[in-house]
């Protein structure tokens, strides 16, 4: 969701399994996505954790662990 939305929006935190899923958490930019949209920390928060698997390289992702790197002033500030 991130690469596909320009880095603009992430869905994380979904639970299911085959193609029924429910309970996402969506965080965006804006903070479109009410109170708990964590903007850009949710992402920052989630590429911390985030261990790139075949998955990813299946689908040809990007490593966004430069990302995480960043200082919360930073991602606060929208730098």
């Amino acid at each position: 969701s991130y690469e596909v939305s320009s880095e603009q929006e992430m869905v994380v935190d979904f639970q299911g399994s085959g193609f029924t899923y429910k309970d996402p958490q969506l965080h965006s930019v804006t903070g479109e996505f009410g109170r708990a949209d964590r903007t850009a920390l949710g992402f920052k928060d989630f590429f911390q954790t985030h261990k790139c698997n075949d998955i990813c390289r299946a689908l040809n992702l990007q490593n966004h662990c430069s990302f995480a790197s960043l200082s919360s002033s930073v991602v606060k500030e929208g730098k």
